[in-house]
């Protein structure tokens, strides 16, 4: 009985059904052959190219998103033009609370508190 660690010569793809040799395959370490079950022109057709918007509800490429690593598709759910709007916007409500408070504790002057 080979080792599990030992990879066939040849393998069938489950999408087109061809018989390959084993280096038309990824590893897979759960795999009892230590192969993918899909050949790598296979896989890469099923990858999706593009996705949707979380927030703008725009379909775009995948490029159009930051890369998350946690994420099972590798990118974010938000587009990089919303993912930097949304930045934006978080960066200008704290600095305008930074300057609130700067006000009150009497370290600002009222009209470069609002100025921002």
């Amino acid at each position: 009985m080979p080792a599990a660690t030992d990879t066939p010569d040849l393998k069938i793809c489950d999408d087109c059904f061809d018989e390959l040799p084993a280096a038309s395959f990824k590893r897979h370490g759960s795999s009892a052959d230590g192969l993918q079950a899909r050949c790598i022109p296979c896989a890469e057709k099923r990858k999706p190219r593009a996705k949707k918007c979380k927030q703008c509800g725009l379909s775009k490429q995948l490029t159009a998103y930051p890369v998350n690593r946690l994420r099972d598709d590798g990118h974010g759910s938000w587009c990089t033009d919303c993912h930097n709007a949304e930045a934006h916007r978080t960066r200008r409500r704290l600095d305008e609370k930074r300057m609130q408070r700067l006000y009150e504790a009497g370290l600002l002057a009222a009209e470069s508190a609002y100025s921002a």
